[in-house]
């Protein structure tokens, strides 16, 4: 009974060191540092996302964490809020010395119109905002609608 123990006690804890490590912090700016964390089931590589804004001052914001790596197909993506600004994100899945290696700049914004147009608002402090119409440019093909709050602080 207590070699079954010691078999059960050893094998939790290589499953516990065999779990991925991953860098977890978030921060303005183009990088952030933080502390190792092992990843919980089912996020199996390590990533970071980058965010610029242009809503209201620039801002630059740096999340790196777990990710499942279905995420890793997300790649390059642009909010467009008219004359509200642009949300712009990238996600960059890496594991170990690799994720130092991810540039610290996005790609450019694509500012040619393309004849699309969706409805567009913002507001901060409020779920409620004045509608206007956005041009879409590049390749944004899709309206939207999203509501929620920030839990970095970040004003966009």
């Amino acid at each position: 009974m207590q070699s079954l123990l010691i078999i059960c006690l050893l094998a939790s804890l290589i499953a516990t060191g065999m779990s991925l490590m991953c860098e977890i912090c978030e921060g303005f700016g183009h990088t952030c540092e933080g502390p190792l964390h092992p990843c919980p089931s089912g996020f199996d590589t390590c990533g970071i996302i980058q965010t610029e804004g242009t809503v209201g001052p620039q801002i630059k914001a740096t999340v790196k964490t777990c990710f499942p790596v279905s995420a890793c197909e997300e790649g390059f993506a642009v909010v467009n809020l008219g004359s509200f600004g642009t949300l712009a994100t990238k996600v960059t899945c890496c594991v170990g010395h690799e994720c130092s290696k991810v540039p610290h700049t996005l790609p450019p914004i694509n500012t040619h119109l393309n004849g699309k147009i969706c409805p567009a608002c913002y507001s901060m402090h409020s779920f409620t905002c004045k509608e206007e119409i956005a041009q879409c440019t590049g390749d944004q093909q899709y309206c939207f609608e999203i509501a929620g709050t920030s839990n970095m602080g970040f004003i966009f």
